[in-house]
């Protein structure tokens, strides 16, 4: 009997998840731009090979696959629960009017910040040999990796301080949002 996990371990089988997902959102993603842009005109078949050119480089690289993989889980967890907040707030009574003049308004720096702390968070996930709080202590001393400052750079870069920056960046954000009229 067929079922869903089946199919999907199939397809996992097959690398749909690591070649042809990531070869066909870059592939995508390329000929909008570039349709949009009209930066070689209207022939659409340019576009459409060099956006098939730029897929096929990038599916080469496995980092950038895996980069790509988790940020789309990432996305995809954030627009849900973005979706999640507007039924929240719909369901208290406040009208989709009022949402979307909110979002006009300064909604999207709060979007942007949070995308590009997600962009870090994956990066991070995906190149942990460039986070210094990953890296080792003996070998980042005796390569000079800590540099002038010392080892006191480190500490800046520890969950914990990132999460009272982006702690007191929401603060200063919702404290932004309810003053201003």
């Amino acid at each position: 009997m067929a079922s869903l996990v089946s199919g999907i371990e199939l397809l996992d089988k097959f690398g749909a998840y690591r070649i042809v997902f990531p070869f066909l959102l870059i592939f995508a993603v390329t000929y909008g731009v570039l349709s949009r842009l009209k930066v070689f005109g209207e022939n659409s078949f340019i576009n459409s090979i060099i956006s098939f050119v730029v897929a096929i480089i990038f599916v080469s690289f496995a980092t950038a696959v895996k980069f790509v993989n988790l940020l789309m889980v990432f996305s995809i967890v954030f627009m849900i629960v973005i979706l999640l907040v507007v039924i929240v707030v719909a369901a208290s009574g406040v009208k989709l009017d009022t949402i979307v003049k909110g979002i006009t308004k300064g909604g999207w720096f709060l979007i942007v910040i949070v995308l590009v702390i997600l962009t870090f968070t994956v990066m991070n996930l995906v190149f942990p040999e460039f986070n210094p709080s990953t890296q080792d202590v003996a070998n980042a001393s005796e390569s000079g990796a800590y540099g002038i400052l010392g080892g006191t750079t480190s500490i800046f870069f520890t969950p914990a301080v990132l999460g009272l920056i982006v702690l007191f960046a929401v603060f200063a954000a919702a404290a932004y949002f309810i003053t201003v009229k």
